[in-house]
């Protein structure tokens, strides 16, 4: 949850994230597929094994939302909070159009976080810090990528994204194994690499791609503790809705 890329593609996009943990945490179950109660929508997820939410989840109409932890800088973390942040993106994937409900979706006492939303035809960015919610819509036609604020200083972001922009230019086909290869790369000091190992104990313990494109979806999962990857797939079978949604910089 701690390095994100988006990428757009002729027929859908790319999402990949690298989840950056201590290894002594629980571990992760798989990616399962499970209907939502409210929404009767099927979304593949991998589920934490503490708290039992997600930092990435598919849904089968295209839409697809990733966390990372912080939102603008590293802050102190002054618990008790409500609920694991873990615990908003399966509520998210409830609602019919995830950022449509953004601007009145009780955030109170909730450690800082970041969401990225996509359905390939909108591309949403989420903050959340210790007061306000901010949202903005980005162009979803060009390549993105975030580092987490919590690991990542202002420095090492922007080198992490030049890295990334670099391997773009560099790469004759994206599709979705080049961009796992990418999020597997050691293209710098493994301190703040984009596969991260420090000696604290942090270390990128997995990495999960969506791959969405025409009417299939697949859910590509590298877990490098048991050192398994798996592929789960999903036909796109609910169209979108034509629910046009505000653009508001920031909500209070």
């Amino acid at each position: 949850m701690c390095f994100v890329s988006f990428i757009p593609t002729s027929t859908g996009y790319l999402l990949g994230s690298n989840r950056d943990e201590h290894i002594l945490r629980e571990p992760a179950q798989a990616p399962l597929l499970k209907m939502m109660e409210s929404s009767q929508k099927k979304v593949l997820a991998p589920a934490d094994g503490k708290a039992g939410g997600t930092w990435i989840a598919a849904r089968e109409d295209g839409w697809s939302i990733v966390l990372l932890n912080g939102a603008f800088e590293k802050h102190k973390a002054k618990p008790p909070y409500r609920h694991s942040r873990g615990l908003i993106i399966p509520r998210l994937m409830e609602q019919e159009l995830p950022p449509l409900v953004w601007e009145d979706f009780p955030l109170h006492q909730i450690e800082p976080f970041t969401l990225i939303m996509t359905n390939g035809k909108e591309l949403w960015e989420m903050r959340r810090d210790e007061d306000r919610s901010y949202q903005r819509a980005l162009d979803c036609r060009i390549a993105h990528c975030w580092s987490s604020a919590t690991l990542y200083n202002p420095e090492q972001q922007q080198i992490r994204e030049d890295w990334f922009m670099n391997w773009l230019d560099a790469t004759t086909e994206t599709d979705a194994r080049s961009l796992m290869d990418f999020h597997q790369s050691h293209p710098g000091p493994e301190t703040y690499s984009i596969t991260l190992k420090r000696e604290n104990g942090i270390e990128t313990v997995s990495t999960t791609l969506v791959e969405c494109s025409g009417y299939h979806l697949n859910l590509l999962h590298a877990d490098y503790r048991s050192d398994k990857e798996t592929q789960h797939p999903l036909s796109i079978t609910v169209k979108n809705s034509k629910k046009k949604i505000a653009t508001n910089e920031q909500l209070v």
